[in-house]
């Protein structure tokens, strides 16, 4: 109790879209600040109010909606294609609709101290500018640090990864090309920054980062600093919420699975990428079918006829 006495109590907004895989470390932050004594809201998709909620933290509903993208197989085939995935989720999904998130955050920003951005949150900066506020820029995950140390591998062009021997010099070239690119991809952005009276973005990606604070919520083994990193970016590890439903239990068939003999390997796949698995389930068959492993998948979800014809008692789906 006494290490939060001296600690003023603050109100933190934080901004989240996108899949569980998105709300959930946030909850977990948020849960971690009220316990300190803060004042926390989550903003994010109506769809999750009763999750946020259902922790005692306050919700306040902003667009878009995700319910749409999530329940259209047309939409998650889309926001995965290998090359163009994260153009649609940006270009198409959270983009257009900026100025409509930046009315809805506005409210509650007001009475915030402090906001807490997602990569997706692109009004937040605008926010924060317009009512001079400090704000948190966080990040989940290597993929979005365009470092010409460290590159991350690009989905959909294996061929670059011949490219990785070339060095910063080469990554540099490539990473200055590719945001000319995508500057075009800011221009809902940039339309509204001009409204307001605010400078424009030179791209959407660089866009996600904060003079004030950067952090980056993964495990340091996942990526270590660059000297290209953002500024004052730092890895926390990744807040770990985990809330367990009424009906969550394991059945007296996966029980006996798992003692009948070694450790499975366990296949499964993130919060949205279930909706668009592929030939993930088959391949994790092949995969366990052809090291003699035994292997279990967590998920409930349908199962394609080619995963099914690659049943085995060494296999759990």
């Amino acid at each position: 109790m006494w290490e939060n006495f001296f600690v003023p109590r603050l109100n933190f907004l934080l901004n989240t879209f996108g899949s569980l895989g998105d709300l959930h470390p946030y909850i977990a932050v948020g849960i971690g600040l009220r316990d300190r004594g803060h004042n926390v809201t989550i903003a994010t998709s109506e769809a999750y109010r009763s999750r946020v909620e259902g922790e005692g933290l306050r919700f306040h509903c902003v667009r878009p909606d995700i319910v749409g993208l999530a329940g259209s197989p047309a939409a998650m085939k889309h926001a995965y294609h290998p090359r163009t995935g994260s153009e649609y989720v940006m270009r198409c999904v959270f983009l257009p609709p900026v100025a409509e998130t930046y009315q809805d955050l506005l409210p509650a920003a007001r009475d915030a101290d402090i906001l807490v951005a997602h990569p997706l949150a692109f009004a937040i900066p605008a926010v924060a500018e317009t009512l001079s506020k400090p704000w948190v820029s966080v990040i989940l995950q290597p993929a979005v640090i365009l470092s010409a140390y460290d590159p991350p591998s690009i989905s959909g062009v294996p061929e670059l990864e011949l490219f990785r021997k070339c060095g910063p010099k080469f990554w540099r070239l490539f990473w200055l090309v590719a945001r000319l690119f995508i500057k075009k991809w800011a221009r809902p952005l940039n339309a509204l920054r001009r409204d307001l009276g605010l400078p424009e973005v030179p791209n959407s990606l660089d866009a996600m980062f904060s003079p004030w604070l950067n952090q980056a919520w993964f495990s340091p083994v996942l990526a270590t600093p660059q000297p290209d990193w953002p500024a004052g970016l730092t890895t926390t590890g990744f807040p770990l919420y985990d809330k367990h439903e009424s009906d969550q239990a394991l059945s007296p068939e996966l029980e006996q699975f798992l003692a009948a003999g070694d450790p499975p390997v366990v296949f499964t796949l993130g919060s949205s990428a279930v909706l668009a698995a592929g030939d993930f389930y088959k391949e994790s068959a092949l995969a366990a079918k052809k090291t003699g492993r035994s292997g279990h998948s967590p998920r409930r979800q349908r199962r394609s006829q080619s995963t099914q014809t690659h049943r085995s008692p060494h296999l759990r789906w």
